[in-house]
C-alpha cells in the first residue's frame, strides 16, 4: 500500500497541467478556426473601418457611408458602432427596394473598391443558406 502513495501526488500533477493547458489549446484551436474563415477578412467592419493611408486618414465605417447621403434619414452614430449592421437591418430587412440585399449587392458589386465574392458579407447556415457573416458571428 505504501508502494502505491506515490501515485497520488504525480495524478493531483497530471491532471492539474491538464487543466493548466485545455484553455490555451482550446483558445489556440478557437483562433486556428477563426483563422482557416479568414474571420479578419469577413464581415462588414473588415472593410467599413478607419484606415489610415499616405499620412491620411480616411472614414469608411458604416455611419460615413450613409450620414450624408441626402435620401438617408439622419442615424445614430453610437448605434451604428454598437450594433453594426443589425442596426441597419432594423429598416432594411424587409423594405421592398430598398431591402438590404437589393441595395447592397449591386452598390458592392459595381464597385471599384469591392475586390471581395459573397463569403467577404456572408456565410452559410447550417440549413445551408447564406446568411450575414455579422449577424452569426457578431463580435467574432
Amino acid at each position: 500500500m505504501k508502494k502505491l502513495l506515490w501515485i497520488i501526488p504525480v495524478a493531483a500533477l497530471a491532471v492539474a497541467l491538464v487543466f493548466m493547458f485545455i484553455p490555451t489549446t482550446l483558445t489556440a484551436a478557437e483562433e486556428e478556426e477563426m483563422d482557416l474563415l479568414h474571420s479578419s477578412e469577413r464581415g462588414c467592419t473588415s472593410c467599413h473601418r478607419v484606415v489610415e493611408r499616405n499620412g491620411q486618414t480616411f472614414d469608411y465605417t458604416l455611419y460615413a457611408e450613409v450620414k450624408n447621403l441626402p435620401e438617408h434619414p439622419s442615424i445614430k452614430k453610437e448605434r451604428v458602432e454598437e450594433e453594426g449592421v443589425l442596426y441597419c437591418l432594423m429598416c432594411h430587412e424587409d423594405m421592398g427596394e430598398k431591402s438590404f440585399k437589393k441595395l447592397l449587392h449591386p452598390i458592392h458589386y459595381f464597385s471599384e473598391h469591392f475586390h471581395g465574392n459573397c463569403f467577404s458579407c456572408h456565410d452559410i447556415s447550417d440549413e445551408g443558406e447564406f446568411v450575414l457573416w455579422d449577424q452569426v458571428h457578431q463580435g467574432s
